[in-house]
C-alpha cells in the first residue's frame, strides 16, 4: 500500500504548488521593492523615506534653572501641527509640576504623618512663562510634523507650587511650620525640587 507521501505524482504536485505559491511571493516582494530596496512604487512615484527627528529633539537640553519638555504632533497645516506639539509639551510639563506637588504632599506627611493630607489634585494650572527653545517642521507627503522643545523656568514652577499650596488656608495654617514646607519656602534652590 502506497502512502500519499511515496506517490511521485503526490510529491510532484505538492512540490509543484510550494514552488508556484513561492514564486509568487518572491514577485509580489520584488514589484513592491521590498527585497531590492526600491524607493519606487507600482505607479512610479516615489515613497518617502521614514521621518526622522532632529538630533537635539532626541535629547532634551540640561539646565539648572529650567524645566524642559518635549512635543511632536502632525497636521496638514504647518502651524496646527506646531500649536499642537507645544501644547503637547506645556502637558508634559504640567505633569512634571504635579509630580513636584505630589512629591512635596509625600515630604510634608512623612515628616509628621498627624498633619492633615491636602487635596492631591493639582488642578488646572495656566502656564503662561513657558518659551519655546527650539522648533522644527517638517513635511512629507501632505502631512506636516512638527517637533518642539519648551521650557519653563524653575522660579516660575516654584511660583506655581506656593500658589498651590496656600490655596487652601485652613490646610496651609496647620502645615505651614513643617520643615518640608518650610525649606520649600526659602527658595527654589533649597526646595528639593528633582531636576
Amino acid at each position: 500500500m502506497k502512502t500519499p507521501l511515496a506517490s511521485g505524482r503526490t510529491v510532484r504536485a505538492s512540490l509543484h504548488l510550494c514552488l508556484r505559491g513561492t514564486l509568487c511571493i518572491v514577485i509580489a516582494a520584488l514589484v513592491s521593492g521590498n527585497i531590492c530596496g526600491s524607493t519606487q512604487t507600482r505607479k512610479g512615484t516615489k515613497r518617502t523615506p521614514p521621518l526622522v527627528s532632529p538630533r537635539w529633539y532626541d535629547t532634551l537640553p540640561s539646565d539648572a534653572s529650567n524645566l524642559f519638555a518635549r512635543g511632536r504632533a502632525e497636521s496638514k497645516d504647518q502651524q496646527l501641527a506646531i500649536d499642537k506639539a507645544v501644547m503637547a509639551a506645556r502637558e508634559e510639563i504640567a505633569l512634571r509640576c504635579e509630580e513636584q506637588w505630589t512629591t512635596l504632599l509625600v515630604s510634608i506627611r512623612t515628616e509628621d504623618a498627624s498633619l492633615p493630607a491636602a487635596d492631591s489634585g493639582w488642578g488646572p494650572v495656566t502656564l503662561t512663562k513657558t518659551r519655546i527653545r527650539q522648533q522644527k517642521a517638517v513635511r512629507k507627503g501632505k502631512t506636516w510634523t512638527a517637533f518642539v522643545i519648551v521650557s519653563l523656568p524653575r522660579s516660575s514652577l516654584h511660583s506655581l507650587l506656593l500658589e498651590r499650596l496656600h490655596r487652601d488656608d485652613r490646610w496651609y495654617s496647620q502645615v505651614k511650620n513643617s520643615r518640608a514646607v518650610l525649606r520649600f519656602e526659602s527658595g527654589p534652590s533649597d526646595s528639593g525640587l528633582a531636576r
